[in-house]
């Protein structure tokens, strides 16, 4: 049943993590694992597969699709802050006023950014100790990419629309993640 192929490749995986630290010193015995994979797979195993031993993933591909994700949605948040548009170059006081205008939207940059950032950490220094992924992780870590990703959009509503609405969505963004 499915219960005994996630049982085997489980142990397989955890034997082999072992012996490449030295644990075990002996190789795993081939054909008892071709044995038990036949009763859990049946025939539908090819033959160049048999010496082949299925292993839960590491987690350097959960790493670097949240780095990446993490790099675009702080890139993103740049994009809340504009600049003026029709202003002559000679129109210093109207430089300063804009700028002064733009300051709520330059803090809520700089919060969100931080914010962003001490997840990041987290997310990096969780990873330090957690070696294997299984589709519970990965769901688990797609879930919280999509609220990272959606952070640049609340951050920036809770600026424009400084009502307490906005601010609880806000909020609860950032409290899930």
């Amino acid at each position: 049943s499915v219960f005994k192929k996630f049982d085997l490749h489980f142990k397989l995986f955890f034997e082999a993590q072992d012996r490449e630290k030295g644990i075990f010193s002996t190789a795993p015995n081939i054909e008892a694992v071709n044995r038990e994979r036949q009763k859990t797979e049946g025939s539908y195993m090819k033959e160049n597969d048999k010496n082949k031993i299925l292993f839960y993933p590491t987690t350097g591909r959960i790493e670097a699709l949240s780095d990446g994700l993490f790099a675009i949605v702080m890139t993103l948040l740049i994009f809340s802050i504009k600049l003026p548009v029709g202003m002559s170059t000679g129109d210093e006081m109207k430089l300063k006023d804009y700028l002064v205008q733009l300051l709520p939207v330059i803090d809520n940059y700089l919060i969100v950014f931080l914010i962003l950032g001490c997840f990041w950490l987290a997310h990096h220094n969780q990873f330090r100790f957690i070696r294997r992924a299984d589709r519970g992780v990965l769901w688990i870590n797609i879930l919280f990419l999509c609220f990272v990703s959606i952070t640049p959009f609340t951050a920036s509503l809770s600026v424009k629309y400084p009502e307490k609405l906005a601010t609880v969505i806000f909020s609860l963004n950032v409290f899930i993640c």
